[in-house]
Protein backbone atom coordinates (compact mmCIF):
# COMPACT_ATOMS: atom_id res chain seq x y z
CA UNK A 1 0.00 0.00 0.00
CA UNK A 2 2.88 2.46 0.77
CA UNK A 3 4.33 1.74 -2.23
CA UNK A 4 1.37 2.33 -4.25
CA UNK A 5 0.56 5.88 -2.87
CA UNK A 6 4.54 6.62 -3.09
CA UNK A 7 4.52 5.35 -7.03
CA UNK A 8 0.81 8.07 -7.23
CA UNK A 9 2.45 11.01 -5.04
CA UNK A 10 5.10 10.77 -7.68
CA UNK A 11 3.44 10.40 -10.49
CA UNK A 12 1.27 13.19 -9.54
CA UNK A 13 4.34 15.63 -8.84
CA UNK A 14 5.64 14.46 -12.35
CA UNK A 15 2.16 15.32 -13.98
CA UNK A 16 2.00 18.93 -12.11
CA UNK A 17 5.28 19.60 -12.47
CA UNK A 18 4.92 18.93 -16.46
CA UNK A 19 1.80 21.07 -16.15
CA UNK A 20 3.79 23.56 -14.51
CA UNK A 21 6.26 23.71 -17.04
CA UNK A 22 3.85 24.16 -19.78
CA UNK A 23 2.16 27.16 -18.31
CA UNK A 24 5.15 28.74 -18.13
CA UNK A 25 4.87 28.64 -21.92
CA UNK A 26 2.30 30.16 -22.00
CA UNK A 27 0.81 34.09 -22.74
CA UNK A 28 -2.03 35.17 -21.04
CA UNK A 29 -4.17 37.45 -22.91
CA UNK A 30 -5.26 40.80 -21.77
CA UNK A 31 -7.48 43.57 -22.62
CA UNK A 32 -5.67 47.50 -22.79
CA UNK A 33 -7.15 49.22 -20.13
CA UNK A 34 -9.10 51.93 -21.59
CA UNK A 35 -9.05 50.67 -24.89
CA UNK A 36 -11.94 52.58 -26.33
CA UNK A 37 -11.25 56.30 -24.81
CA UNK A 38 -7.58 55.43 -25.83
CA UNK A 39 -9.16 54.64 -29.38
CA UNK A 40 -7.25 50.84 -29.08
CA UNK A 41 -9.63 49.25 -31.04
CA UNK A 42 -10.10 46.61 -33.27
CA UNK A 43 -11.49 47.26 -36.85
CA UNK A 44 -15.21 46.20 -35.59
CA UNK A 45 -14.53 48.32 -32.34
CA UNK A 46 -14.05 45.68 -30.03
CA UNK A 47 -11.53 46.65 -27.29
CA UNK A 48 -7.94 45.70 -28.52
CA UNK A 49 -5.48 42.95 -26.38
CA UNK A 50 -1.94 41.27 -26.07
CA UNK A 51 -1.06 38.71 -24.60
CA UNK A 52 2.47 38.59 -22.19
CA UNK A 53 4.43 35.91 -20.13
CA UNK A 54 6.36 37.51 -17.64
CA UNK A 55 8.67 36.77 -14.87
CA UNK A 56 9.48 38.44 -11.62
CA UNK A 57 12.25 40.51 -11.68
CA UNK A 58 13.11 39.85 -15.34
CA UNK A 59 14.39 43.10 -16.88
CA UNK A 60 14.19 42.09 -20.32
CA UNK A 61 11.61 42.47 -22.54
CA UNK A 62 10.43 41.51 -26.17
CA UNK A 63 7.46 43.14 -27.76
CA UNK A 64 5.86 41.35 -31.04
CA UNK A 65 3.78 43.34 -33.52
CA UNK A 66 1.76 40.56 -35.18
CA UNK A 67 1.39 40.32 -39.24
CA UNK A 68 -1.12 40.53 -41.63
CA UNK A 69 -1.74 41.64 -45.02
CA UNK A 70 -3.65 44.98 -45.47
CA UNK A 71 -7.33 44.97 -47.02
CA UNK A 72 -6.39 47.24 -49.81
CA UNK A 73 -10.10 48.51 -50.28
CA UNK A 74 -13.00 49.19 -48.16
CA UNK A 75 -14.88 46.61 -49.88
CA UNK A 76 -12.15 44.48 -49.01
CA UNK A 77 -11.96 45.22 -45.34
CA UNK A 78 -15.58 44.65 -45.50
CA UNK A 79 -15.43 41.33 -46.99
CA UNK A 80 -12.49 40.45 -44.25
CA UNK A 81 -14.39 41.50 -41.15
CA UNK A 82 -17.07 38.94 -42.19
CA UNK A 83 -14.22 35.89 -43.03
CA UNK A 84 -11.33 36.28 -41.09
CA UNK A 85 -12.61 37.36 -37.51
CA UNK A 86 -8.88 37.02 -35.23
CA UNK A 87 -7.42 39.74 -38.29
CA UNK A 88 -10.28 42.05 -37.22
CA UNK A 89 -11.43 41.28 -33.98
CA UNK A 90 -10.80 40.37 -30.31
CA UNK A 91 -14.15 38.73 -29.63
CA UNK A 92 -12.39 35.18 -30.54
CA UNK A 93 -9.15 35.52 -28.57
CA UNK A 94 -8.19 32.76 -26.96
CA UNK A 95 -7.17 32.93 -23.05
CA UNK A 96 -4.09 31.49 -23.92
CA UNK A 97 -1.42 31.02 -26.65
CA UNK A 98 1.91 29.52 -26.46
CA UNK A 99 5.11 31.19 -27.42
CA UNK A 100 6.33 30.31 -30.82
CA UNK A 101 10.30 31.40 -32.25
CA UNK A 102 11.24 34.08 -30.85
CA UNK A 103 8.57 34.18 -27.94
CA UNK A 104 9.52 30.46 -27.20
CA UNK A 105 10.33 30.08 -22.93
CA UNK A 106 12.10 26.88 -24.80
CA UNK A 107 15.77 27.22 -22.99
CA UNK A 108 17.14 24.30 -25.49
CA UNK A 109 16.08 26.14 -28.75
CA UNK A 110 15.87 30.07 -27.72
CA UNK A 111 18.57 30.36 -24.92
CA UNK A 112 19.20 34.11 -25.65
CA UNK A 113 15.48 35.05 -24.79
CA UNK A 114 13.95 31.65 -22.89
CA UNK A 115 13.99 33.88 -19.59
CA UNK A 116 12.43 37.42 -21.00
CA UNK A 117 9.53 39.21 -20.62
CA UNK A 118 7.24 38.59 -23.88
CA UNK A 119 4.89 40.63 -25.27
CA UNK A 120 2.47 39.84 -28.20
CA UNK A 121 0.06 42.12 -29.64
CA UNK A 122 -2.13 40.67 -32.20
CA UNK A 123 -3.04 42.49 -35.37
CA UNK A 124 -6.89 43.34 -35.64
CA UNK A 125 -6.91 46.35 -37.63
CA UNK A 126 -5.55 45.08 -41.11
CA UNK A 127 -3.63 48.64 -41.35
CA UNK A 128 0.20 47.16 -40.58
CA UNK A 129 0.28 49.23 -37.48
CA UNK A 130 -0.07 52.40 -38.78
CA UNK A 131 -3.86 53.82 -38.82
CA UNK A 132 -5.18 56.67 -36.65
CA UNK A 133 -8.57 56.81 -38.23
CA UNK A 134 -11.77 56.34 -36.10
CA UNK A 135 -15.02 54.75 -37.80
CA UNK A 136 -17.19 56.85 -39.38
CA UNK A 137 -19.58 56.61 -42.52
CA UNK A 138 -16.57 57.57 -44.47
CA UNK A 139 -14.44 54.42 -43.13
CA UNK A 140 -17.87 52.06 -43.43
CA UNK A 141 -18.35 51.99 -40.02
CA UNK A 142 -14.75 50.27 -39.71
CA UNK A 143 -11.92 51.63 -37.53
CA UNK A 144 -8.51 51.65 -38.27
CA UNK A 145 -6.27 52.32 -35.17
CA UNK A 146 -3.40 49.54 -35.39
CA UNK A 147 -1.31 53.12 -34.58
CA UNK A 148 -3.08 53.32 -31.42
CA UNK A 149 -3.23 50.39 -30.44
CA UNK A 150 1.09 50.20 -30.33
CA UNK A 151 0.77 53.53 -28.03
CA UNK A 152 -1.96 52.55 -25.49
CA UNK A 153 -0.35 48.96 -25.50
CA UNK A 154 3.15 50.68 -24.91
CA UNK A 155 1.69 52.73 -21.59
CA UNK A 156 -0.53 49.81 -20.05
CA UNK A 157 2.88 47.65 -20.04
CA UNK A 158 4.70 50.64 -18.61
CA UNK A 159 2.35 50.28 -15.98
CA UNK A 160 3.29 46.15 -15.64
CA UNK A 161 6.93 47.24 -15.58
CA UNK A 162 8.26 48.12 -18.83
CA UNK A 163 9.47 51.97 -17.61
CA UNK A 164 11.95 49.64 -15.35
CA UNK A 165 12.96 47.49 -18.39
CA UNK A 166 17.05 47.04 -19.17
CA UNK A 167 16.47 46.37 -22.98
CA UNK A 168 13.79 45.92 -24.95
CA UNK A 169 13.46 43.64 -28.43
CA UNK A 170 11.03 45.46 -30.80
CA UNK A 171 9.56 42.34 -33.44
CA UNK A 172 7.49 42.63 -35.91
CA UNK A 173 6.83 39.55 -38.44
CA UNK A 174 5.48 40.83 -42.06
CA UNK A 175 3.06 43.74 -41.73
CA UNK A 176 4.10 43.90 -37.75
CA UNK A 177 7.44 45.14 -38.92
CA UNK A 178 6.27 48.13 -40.78
CA UNK A 179 4.73 49.42 -37.30
CA UNK A 180 8.01 48.87 -35.47
CA UNK A 181 9.90 50.44 -37.82
CA UNK A 182 7.27 53.53 -37.52
CA UNK A 183 6.86 53.52 -34.09
CA UNK A 184 10.27 52.25 -32.41
CA UNK A 185 11.42 55.99 -32.17
CA UNK A 186 8.09 56.84 -29.95
CA UNK A 187 8.88 54.10 -27.76
CA UNK A 188 12.48 55.06 -27.15
CA UNK A 189 11.38 58.19 -26.31
CA UNK A 190 9.14 56.50 -23.91
CA UNK A 191 11.95 54.37 -22.04
CA UNK A 192 14.59 56.83 -21.88
CA UNK A 193 16.39 54.41 -19.82
CA UNK A 194 15.73 51.71 -21.73
CA UNK A 195 18.24 50.27 -24.75
CA UNK A 196 15.55 49.44 -27.10
CA UNK A 197 16.30 48.14 -30.58
CA UNK A 198 14.21 46.51 -33.23
CA UNK A 199 13.93 43.51 -35.49
CA UNK A 200 11.68 43.03 -39.02
CA UNK A 201 10.81 40.14 -40.82
CA UNK A 202 9.65 39.93 -44.19
CA UNK A 203 8.41 43.93 -43.47
CA UNK A 204 11.11 45.59 -46.05
CA UNK A 205 8.78 46.87 -49.29
CA UNK A 206 9.86 48.41 -52.23
CA UNK A 207 8.70 51.73 -53.81
CA UNK A 208 8.41 49.61 -56.74
CA UNK A 209 7.02 49.29 -60.22
CA UNK A 210 4.80 45.90 -60.07
CA UNK A 211 4.66 43.30 -63.24
CA UNK A 212 2.20 44.40 -65.74
CA UNK A 213 -0.88 42.68 -65.70
CA UNK A 214 -4.38 42.76 -64.02
CA UNK A 215 -3.37 42.31 -60.88
CA UNK A 216 -3.18 45.62 -58.89
CA UNK A 217 -3.23 45.10 -55.32
CA UNK A 218 0.15 47.54 -55.09
CA UNK A 219 -2.00 49.89 -56.54
CA UNK A 220 -4.74 49.46 -54.44
CA UNK A 221 -2.67 49.63 -51.08
CA UNK A 222 -0.86 53.03 -52.32
CA UNK A 223 -4.31 54.66 -52.91
CA UNK A 224 -5.90 53.08 -49.78
CA UNK A 225 -3.00 54.71 -47.40
CA UNK A 226 -2.97 57.80 -49.47
CA UNK A 227 -6.47 58.55 -47.86
CA UNK A 228 -6.06 56.95 -44.31
CA UNK A 229 -5.10 59.09 -41.34
CA UNK A 230 -2.05 57.59 -39.75
CA UNK A 231 0.07 57.45 -36.87
CA UNK A 232 3.75 57.16 -38.65
CA UNK A 233 7.65 58.00 -38.29
CA UNK A 234 7.65 62.00 -37.34
CA UNK A 235 10.83 62.69 -39.37
CA UNK A 236 9.42 60.28 -42.19
CA UNK A 237 5.84 62.09 -42.45
CA UNK A 238 7.98 65.55 -42.53
CA UNK A 239 9.77 64.13 -45.38
CA UNK A 240 6.65 62.99 -47.43
CA UNK A 241 3.89 65.43 -46.52
CA UNK A 242 2.08 64.76 -49.64
CA UNK A 243 3.17 61.30 -49.70
CA UNK A 244 3.13 59.58 -46.80
CA UNK A 245 1.78 56.39 -47.75
CA UNK A 246 5.70 56.34 -48.39
CA UNK A 247 6.30 55.47 -44.82
CA UNK A 248 4.74 51.91 -44.77
CA UNK A 249 7.86 50.94 -47.38
CA UNK A 250 11.60 50.19 -45.58
CA UNK A 251 13.88 52.05 -47.62
CA UNK A 252 11.98 55.43 -47.28
CA UNK A 253 11.13 55.15 -43.70
CA UNK A 254 14.60 53.58 -42.88
CA UNK A 255 16.50 57.04 -43.33
CA UNK A 256 14.48 58.88 -40.51
CA UNK A 257 14.78 56.06 -37.89
CA UNK A 258 17.49 56.65 -35.10
CA UNK A 259 17.14 53.58 -32.68
CA UNK A 260 19.14 50.60 -34.12
CA UNK A 261 16.97 47.95 -36.90
CA UNK A 262 17.73 44.83 -38.07
CA UNK A 263 16.53 43.90 -40.84
CA UNK A 264 15.88 40.40 -42.69
CA UNK A 265 14.01 39.89 -46.09
CA UNK A 266 14.13 37.04 -48.61
CA UNK A 267 15.02 38.61 -51.78
CA UNK A 268 12.18 36.71 -53.51
CA UNK A 269 9.74 36.83 -51.06
CA UNK A 270 6.48 35.26 -52.47
CA UNK A 271 4.24 37.64 -50.37
CA UNK A 272 5.66 40.76 -51.37
CA UNK A 273 5.92 39.05 -55.33
CA UNK A 274 2.98 38.46 -55.76
CA UNK A 275 1.24 41.84 -54.67
CA UNK A 276 3.48 42.94 -57.26
CA UNK A 277 1.69 40.81 -59.74
CA UNK A 278 4.16 37.43 -59.86
CA UNK A 279 2.01 34.23 -59.76
CA UNK A 280 3.46 31.12 -58.24
CA UNK A 281 4.55 29.51 -61.04
CA UNK A 282 6.22 32.59 -63.04
CA UNK A 283 6.70 32.67 -66.82
CA UNK A 284 10.17 33.00 -68.52
CA UNK A 285 9.80 37.12 -68.70
CA UNK A 286 8.58 37.12 -64.94
CA UNK A 287 11.37 35.39 -63.69
CA UNK A 288 13.10 37.97 -65.20
CA UNK A 289 11.64 40.36 -63.28
CA UNK A 290 11.69 38.44 -59.71
CA UNK A 291 15.46 38.74 -60.77
CA UNK A 292 15.15 42.48 -61.14
CA UNK A 293 13.70 42.82 -58.11
CA UNK A 294 16.44 40.83 -56.24
CA UNK A 295 18.73 43.20 -57.28
CA UNK A 296 16.94 45.60 -56.57
CA UNK A 297 16.00 44.46 -52.69
CA UNK A 298 20.23 44.28 -52.58
CA UNK A 299 20.67 47.67 -53.69
CA UNK A 300 18.35 49.49 -51.15
CA UNK A 301 19.85 47.57 -48.26
CA UNK A 302 23.26 49.36 -49.23
CA UNK A 303 22.64 52.19 -46.62
CA UNK A 304 21.38 49.72 -43.61
CA UNK A 305 23.49 48.76 -41.27
CA UNK A 306 22.39 45.43 -39.88
CA UNK A 307 20.23 43.05 -42.09
CA UNK A 308 20.18 39.46 -43.24
CA UNK A 309 19.01 38.54 -47.05
CA UNK A 310 18.82 35.85 -49.27
CA UNK A 311 17.14 35.03 -52.59
CA UNK A 312 15.12 31.60 -51.19
CA UNK A 313 13.60 32.02 -47.79
CA UNK A 314 10.61 32.14 -46.58
CA UNK A 315 8.91 35.42 -46.10
CA UNK A 316 8.97 35.19 -42.51
CA UNK A 317 10.35 33.29 -39.89
CA UNK A 318 11.05 34.99 -36.46
CA UNK A 319 7.21 33.24 -35.00
CA UNK A 320 8.48 29.55 -35.38
CA UNK A 321 11.45 27.26 -35.51
CA UNK A 322 12.78 28.40 -38.54
CA UNK A 323 14.58 31.21 -36.74
CA UNK A 324 16.82 28.71 -35.09
CA UNK A 325 17.64 27.00 -38.45
CA UNK A 326 18.02 29.86 -40.80
CA UNK A 327 21.82 30.42 -41.59
CA UNK A 328 23.89 31.22 -44.25
CA UNK A 329 27.63 29.60 -44.69
CA UNK A 330 27.66 28.98 -41.51
CA UNK A 331 26.15 32.03 -40.11
CA UNK A 332 22.98 31.81 -37.96
CA UNK A 333 20.34 34.03 -38.18
CA UNK A 334 19.30 33.76 -34.54
CA UNK A 335 23.30 33.95 -33.34
CA UNK A 336 22.92 37.06 -35.62
CA UNK A 337 20.09 38.37 -33.56
CA UNK A 338 21.95 37.57 -29.99
CA UNK A 339 24.48 39.72 -31.21
CA UNK A 340 22.72 42.61 -32.40
CA UNK A 341 21.05 42.39 -29.18
CA UNK A 342 23.89 42.04 -26.94
CA UNK A 343 26.86 43.82 -27.97
CA UNK A 344 26.98 47.65 -29.12
CA UNK A 345 28.00 46.19 -32.77
CA UNK A 346 26.21 47.71 -35.68
CA UNK A 347 27.13 46.33 -38.35
CA UNK A 348 25.97 43.28 -38.99
CA UNK A 349 25.09 41.82 -42.78
CA UNK A 350 24.69 38.45 -43.81
CA UNK A 351 24.14 38.01 -47.44
CA UNK A 352 24.08 36.71 -50.72
CA UNK A 353 23.90 39.99 -52.28
CA UNK A 354 27.15 40.23 -54.51
CA UNK A 355 28.24 43.51 -52.96
CA UNK A 356 28.93 42.31 -49.70
CA UNK A 357 28.74 38.55 -47.58
CA UNK A 358 30.82 39.91 -44.66
CA UNK A 359 29.11 39.56 -40.90
CA UNK A 360 32.66 41.92 -39.83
Amino acid sequence: MRSTMKLAILLLSLLLGSQASYAEQLLLKKVIPNAESQQAVCMDGSPAVFYIFQQEKQKNWLIMLGGGVPCDTLKHCERTLESKINMTSSKARWKYIKGKGLLSSNQNHNPTFANWNKVFIPQCSMDVWVGKQKASAKTHGLAFQGGSIVHATIQALKDLGLKQAGNLLMLGNSAGGIGVMNHIDWITSQLPNTKVKGLTDGSWILDTQPFPSRNTIHYDIQTRFSTLSMSIDDDCAKAYPNDTWRCIMGEHVYPHIQAPIFTRISQTDPVHLKRLGIPRHPSAEQNTYIQKHATDICQSLVPVNNFFSLQDTPHTVIKNNRVFSLAYQGQSFYDAITQFMQTPKDDIKITDCSFTKSTQ
